[in-house]
């Protein structure tokens, strides 16, 4: 209910909107889409910066290590990689 920091960010958010799907496997993901009242500029180069390390604090698309994160690597690859079936277009 705290529009100021709901979500644990520096930003004061005004709206947002949640979507759950599931994969072909029955894993679900999260879509987001965040309105924020005091976001950084685009157009000054401070601001991009800033824009990047916000995003960079909520993704990773990094593969964990598999001789130090063996379990991590395993799920990923299991769950998270993309496999071509005949639902996706390959061009």
């Amino acid at each position: 209910s705290d529009k100021k920091h709901p979500f644990f960010i520096d930003y004061i958010v005004t709206n947002y909107f949640f979507k759950i799907e599931f994969q072909r496997g029955g894993l679900p993901h999260l879509h987001t889409l965040l309105w924020l009242d005091n976001f950084p500029a685009v157009d000054t180069i401070e601001g991009r910066q800033k824009i990047t390390e916000f995003i960079d604090k909520f993704l990773d698309t990094s593969l964990p290590d598999q001789q130090t994160d063996p379990e991590g690597y395993k799920l990923v690859k299991k769950y998270q990689c993309h496999i071509h079936t005949f639902t996706c277009s390959k061009g």
